[in-house]
């Protein structure tokens, strides 16, 4: 496999500890075939720092934001060369130009930047062996599959942290299907309630970011399994979800709903729904290579019994 992932990542100079961290994450992910550019490895002496700032984010396609007290402070203030990031940032996510990661160490309370509160982050503060860090390696990699300098395959780094085995990572690629998962929140898209007095008028609709456009197939998994979950709360609603292109939709209920019931029936039945569609995808090529098997053996009887017949 080439290494042909690339991020770039953006943080607050805290403290030499912190960029010694930095630092280590920029190793870690470089070991697992990510090319990353960050001003430690990509400015000399000289060199003009928000020139080389304008120039990464501009040109990024995934952004690794290392959020902190202090980073958030700097962007949420836009203060002087954050306050341009994250102006750059920002445009990036309404654009959809760029995959923004904000990455945290201990919790996301209190560190994430107000534009990023809707995105999908990782915490590493448990370290590069835990298996936040193999999700995030998923994130960039685009593929489910954990963490070194000889350059290691993230397939054994991301098996050996989620604890599978490599085989079932290849027979991913041999049937080209990506796990389905939620990014997010798309806030901009969350409709407004009625609050007209009326039954249900405080509820509203919720859409989910989704990684891409699942197949039909999928998203009627997915849909059984939403109305009919393997396990349930008291609060879950059958029915509200729908799927439109790469946007699941909860529609009449709440974001405090979603925080404290929903959210879990959401993973689980997209768990699920990945779940069967790789096992019926994996039936139908097994199926097909039986068939295919069963072709080449009869045409090898037919071979072998017309060079028996002589005329």
């Amino acid at each position: 496999m080439g290494n042909d992932k690339n991020v770039t990542i953006l943080y607050s100079g805290d403290s030499e500890e912190h960029r010694q961290w930095v630092q280590s994450l920029a190793n870690e992910l470089e070991s697992n075939q990510i090319n990353v550019t960050y001003d430690q490895n990509s400015l000399e002496f000289g060199d003009d720092v928000n020139q080389f700032m304008e120039i990464a984010v501009d040109s990024a396609s995934t952004i690794l934001a290392i959020c902190s007290k202090e980073y958030k402070k700097k962007i949420d203030n836009r203060d002087g060369g954050s306050g341009y990031e994250g102006r750059m940032i920002a445009d990036k996510i309404k654009n959809k130009s760029a995959r923004v990661i904000p990455v945290v160490l201990g919790g996301f309370e209190n560190v994430l930047p107000k534009m990023m509160v809707s995105l999908t982050g990782v915490d590493l503060g448990k370290g590069f062996e835990d298996k936040e860090f193999a999700k995030l390696l998923t994130l960039i990699h685009g593929y489910k599959i954990n963490p070194s300098k000889p350059v290691k395959n993230p397939r054994e780094t991301i098996a050996k942290i989620m604890n599978i085995s490599q085989e079932n990572i290849e027979v991913d690629d041999e049937i080209n299907f990506q796990n389905i998962f939620i990014e997010g929140i798309i806030s901009e898209k969350v409709t407004s309630p009625r609050n007209d007095g009326t039954r249900g008028s405080a509820l509203y609709n919720i859409p989910f970011q989704l990684n891409y456009s699942p197949k039909h197939r999928w998203s009627e998994y997915f849909l059984h399994y939403w109305n009919n979950p393997p396990r349930f709360t008291t609060m879950h609603r059958s029915n509200i979800a729908s799927i439109s292109r790469d946007i699941i939709w909860l529609k009449g209920t709440t974001l405090e709903e979603v925080k404290d019931y929903h959210k879990d029936t959401l993973l689980l039945a997209i768990a699920e729904a990945n779940k069967s569609f790789r096992s019926e995808l994996l039936k139908a090529k097994k199926e097909k290579q039986v068939e295919e098997q069963r072709e080449k053996d009869f045409r090898e009887r037919v071979i072998k019994a017309v060079d028996d017949i002589i005329f």
